[in-house]
């Protein structure tokens, strides 16, 4: 008798621990990703938000910097710090992302592994998600052309004769009274005609010189905030000189902007060679890398891009126009 009270005992304590035991879920986790736009034009901003939720006791490692986001540029950053909701933990990390290249992208699937508590590894994986970049063009862009201003509006107003009459006056006086100066200082005064412009080419060189000298000043692996320095640095000289050179407001423009003029205008260089858009449109996508990217590459390359740089001017540069001298300075100089 004693041993089967002890067998009830014992079948009925097994019997209340059991439901605690073999009643407890394994934790998880869920990754969610979503944008706040899927069609945009270039330029346009849209917002990455991946969100992950998992129970106490799970081990996660996020994806690293702008993982699966290399086709767009990353213009922020937000990584959000695990938060307790209700009885499971939450992160959330927002980019903000833009591009200004048309056509269809697709984020890639993510993947996330996670470690279990019981010590088992799973991988959580993003959906894919597809962003549709318009342009701001119509598809007949080859035959736009800007239209002419308009004409100046005339503004009315009521005219005060009196004021008319004392700025005629200090106009008169100003006139009478620089009239006198120059008539007292005529012969004392050498007119010195104002230095010429220095030539395009002669500029961005110079520049060039003293970029060179800064960037082997560095380490062999420039770090990321150099480079962008050293991209925004070279892509103004070579838009400086192309501004100059061809009349066009290269400053201003975007790279893909400049591309698309010189499909329509090419680059020509010296007699006898081939235009070299193709050379002016590489140096600039490569430092857009460098800028708005975050790329880096080495201190070898850097100065080979200011070599080629060199190179585009020398070949594209503008010829000096003939000296054209009097029989009078001819027999002089004879």
């Amino acid at each position: 008798m004693p041993i089967l009270k002890r067998l009830v005992l014992f079948l009925a304590l097994l019997l209340t621990i059991a439901p605690a035991t073999f009643g407890q879920e394994e934790p998880s986790a869920s990754v969610e990703v979503e944008v706040d736009r899927s069609e945009i034009t270039i330029g346009d901003r849209i917002h990455y938000k991946m969100n992950i939720s998992y129970d106490p006791g799970v081990e996660l490692q996020k994806p690293g910097w702008g993982k699966g986001l290399e086709s767009f540029q990353i213009l922020d950053f937000e990584r959000g710090n695990p938060k307790m909701v209700e009885d499971h933990w939450e992160t959330t990390d927002v980019y903000t992302l833009s591009t200004f290249t048309p056509e269809d992208y697709v984020i890639p699937p993510i993947q996330i592994p996670i470690k279990l508590p019981s010590g088992a590894t799973q991988v959580l994986e993003t959906q894919p998600i597809t962003i549709k970049v318009a342009s701001v063009l119509p598809d007949d862009d080859e035959t736009l052309q800007l239209k002419d201003i308009r004409e100046p509006v005339p503004v009315y107003s009521g005219i005060s004769w009196t004021r008319v009459a004392w700025v005629a006056g200090c106009l008169l006086a100003l006139l009478v009274a620089g009239f006198l100066i120059w008539r007292f200082r005529r012969h004392e005064d050498e007119v010195v005609a104002p230095a010429p412009p220095r030539p395009e080419h002669e500029v961005a060189f110079q520049k060039l010189r003293a970029l060179r000298e800064k960037i082997e000043g560095w380490g062999p692996n420039p770090d990321a905030a150099d480079c962008k320095t050293y991209g925004f640095e070279l892509s103004e000289i070579l838009r400086e000189y192309l501004e100059r050179r061809l009349g066009i407001i290269a400053l201003e423009m975007t790279t893909e902007q400049l591309d698309t003029h010189f499909r329509r205008a090419p680059l020509g260089g010296k007699s006898g060679e081939t235009p070299h858009e193709e050379d002016v449109m590489e140096i600039l996508r490569q430092t857009d890398l460098l800028k708005f990217a975050k790329a880096t590459d080495t201190k070898e390359h850097l100065l080979a891009w200011i070599f080629a740089t060199e190179r585009v001017i020398d070949a594209t540069k503008r010829f000096p126009d003939p000296v054209i001298r009097s029989p009078e300075e001819v027999q002089e100089a004879a």
